[in-house]
């Protein structure tokens, strides 16, 4: 979950600045804290033992080591490691940011091409979207440990209003073939957007396929 400090940044002050530096939710200090409390111990580990555990000449051959290490360090290509490191991190985060599904463009499909002011045919829009919502609630229900304590389970979705109990019940019954059910919304998707064709709701074939791909671009 995103930490807001609007507040604490609204006034340029010396305070603001030392409330948000010393901020311990969401600060740098919480999220090192585990990596500077391994490398402290690590560090007086090795302390101990050249203080107390090495006799003179082993400290001196430990210090030759040290001193050896340190006169070779600059044959490493350390920026090269260092940016070709960076690089990985941030592939990695657009990667998972460029996975994510977003509605927006499946939404102005649905709306645009789904013709009809009806009730019936409104509430046939907001199915599809939420199908969609559905969807990715699943999926991430599995890989966030936020999602899965906001949804910890069926009844979960059906009180927020993404599932429905006669939906549950659906999903429920579906019998397990190793395969996980994130699936089962988006086919959903397609049955009511073929009857809505047969209606002449979608006016098209072309119009259908469009949506339909859209909604296929979202599950990828």
């Amino acid at each position: 979950m995103t930490v807001s400090y609007i507040l604490d940044s609204s006034t340029s002050t010396v305070g603001s600045f030392l409330r948000i530096l010393f901020r311990w939710r969401g600060s740098v200090w919480k999220s090192v804290l585990v990596e500077v409390i391994v490398w402290i111990v690590l560090y007086y580990i090795v302390f101990s033992i050249y203080r107390f555990s090495l006799d003179t000449i082993q400290q001196k051959m430990f210090e030759s080591i040290g001193r050896h290490i340190d006169i070779r360090l600059h044959l490493l290509p350390l920026t090269f490691m260092l940016g070709f490191f960076v690089t990985i991190v941030v592939d990695r985060w657009k990667n998972i940011f460029q996975n994510i599904g977003f509605i927006d463009s499946a939404a102005f499909y649905i709306n645009t091409y789904i013709r009809g002011d009806e009730t019936e045919i409104n509430n046939q829009r907001r199915t599809l979207l939420r199908y969609l919502c559905l969807t990715q609630v699943l999926v991430l229900r599995d890989i966030s440990v936020p999602v899965r304590k906001r949804f910890p389970n069926l009844d979960s979705l059906v009180d927020s209003g993404l599932l429905k109990k006669n939906e549950r019940e659906l999903l429920e019954n579906i019998p397990s073939v190793g395969f996980n059910n994130y699936w089962i919304p988006i086919n959903w998707i397609f049955v009511i957007c073929y009857r809505l064709r047969l209606c002449g709701n979608i006016v098209a074939d072309m119009l259908m396929n469009a949506i339909l791909n859209e909604v296929k671009v979202f599950k990828e």
